[in-house]
């Protein structure tokens, strides 16, 4: 009898030590859960901050085009003429020929 008491007594210690190692187990994947909930709400917010500068991005592109495009209209034409030949006068002295664009 005795030695029944003490086989049942040892799985019941069994049972309860995989019990709790099951629920040990389900703390974990729980946590485990959370993690990648927080993980995915965070690569979310990522997401929506980077096409948020993006947009920005764009945009400042946009302006930056528009101002260069401004300030190309706003400078005065400028002819640049370079020296491009000699040649003789008609009393004899070079004369140099601009070439103009």
């Amino acid at each position: 009898m005795q030695q029944q008491s003490e086989m049942r007594a040892a799985a019941e210690r069994q049972l309860s030590d995989e019990h709790a190692g099951v629920q040990s187990m389900k703390t974990q994947h729980l946590h485990m859960q959370s993690a990648l909930t927080d993980a995915a709400a965070g690569k979310a917010a990522l997401a929506k901050a980077n096409q948020e500068l993006q947009a920005q991005l764009n945009q400042q592109s946009n302006l930056n085009s528009a101002l260069i495009s401004q300030l190309a209209e706003a400078q005065p034409k400028v002819s640049t003429c370079e020296k491009s030949s000699m040649t003789m006068g008609a009393g004899g002295e070079q004369q140099h020929i601009p070439a103009c664009d």
